[in-house]
């Protein structure tokens, strides 16, 4: 679905709550984000908003300003949604954020941008709360690395390694997701990775693709040879269908070469991510991960940015 239509309306009763959900998720993004329509902010979002992350609560008018300031420096951005799952009154969606900077680009982590004139297309994974049909918690991890490199403005970046409850199968599907991140992830067992993964598994990542069983092993043993403790703390993880979504944030110490980034001894923590599990047959047929790497390659000590110089 890829959620370019118009936004539902509904009654009482005509969809479920979690289909009705979706409809303002993707009101969400086409009126109040790409638009900032106060109409539609007023009917889509509460009061207050929490955005995990920051951990800050923003008004109305506030996340109105907000909106404003995104559509000013990227006029022609755009949210195309390629995965929206909902579960009680979690909504999950999985989208593609494209524009060009064409405006003064006001972020918090680095002051503002002047406008670079480059097209950029990142990877986002959002999370959203509601209540009474309105959004009251967003949590974001998105491509910052991709979105940076591409605009021009990093010196040096290595490549980015409800109320229905869910149904019996869901319920199994997640199990088994857990287990990839309990027992694969953060214990290392590769002894039961042909128990939970398919023989044609595909895990896709920015930068990079895992194939097979056998991509899977290779992978684990990669990643925990430079990064020992690595550990996987799941925040949010809900099922519908096929789809099991988590949300997770990693910890853990630098102690080895990993891929072309040489031992730093340093340890990285809250790093954000997601990951969108599709399973047949009880076992993982395909993933879609994405970590903030550029928080990690910053707590690293890997990465310098470089904002563009002002206009005269």
């Amino acid at each position: 679905m890829d959620g370019r239509g118009s936004p539902m309306d509904y009654k009482e009763g005509e969809m479920t709550i979690q289909e009705a959900n979706k409809a303002v998720v993707r009101r969400y993004y086409r009126e109040c984000f790409e638009k900032g329509d106060m109409a539609a902010i007023e009917a889509c979002l509460a009061p207050e908003v929490l955005l995990h992350g920051r951990e800050i609560r923003l008004d109305r008018k506030q996340l109105k300003d907000a909106f404003d300031r995104h559509i000013a420096a990227f006029p022609d951005g755009r949210f195309l949604i390629d995965h929206l799952v909902a579960e009680g009154d979690m909504v999950a969606a999985n989208t593609r954020y494209t524009g060009t900077h064409l405006g003064l680009f006001h972020w918090a982590d680095y002051g503002p941008w002047e406008p670079t004139g480059k097209s950029f297309c990142a990877r986002e994974a959002d999370f959203f709360r509601l209540e009474g049909g309105q959004i009251v918690e967003v949590c974001v991890a998105w491509e910052r690395h991709v979105f940076v490199q591409q605009l021009g403005v990093v010196d040096r970046l290595p490549p980015p390694l409800g109320l229905p409850q869910p149904d019996a199968t869901a319920r199994a599907n997640k199990a088994v997701v857990d287990r990839v991140f309990d027992e694969v992830y953060n214990g290392g067992n590769l002894d039961v990775v042909d128990e939970l993964f398919a023989e044609d598994f595909a895990l896709h990542m920015p930068g990079r693709e895992v194939r097979g069983p056998d991509g899977v092993r290779d992978m684990v043993t990669v990643t925990r040879n430079g990064f020992p403790d690595i550990h996987f703390a799941l925040e949010d993880a809900f099922a519908a269908g096929d789809r099991v979504v988590h949300r997770y944030t990693i910890t853990g110490t630098h102690l080895a070469d990993w891929h072309a980034l040489p031992k730093t001894g340093k340890q990285v923590s809250g790093i954000q991510g997601y990951c969108v599990s599709r399973l047949v047959g009880g076992k993982v047929a395909e993933m879609w991960e994405l970590d903030d790497s550029l928080s990690m390659l910053k707590q690293l000590g890997l990465v310098t940015l470089s904002a563009p110089m002002p206009s005269s």
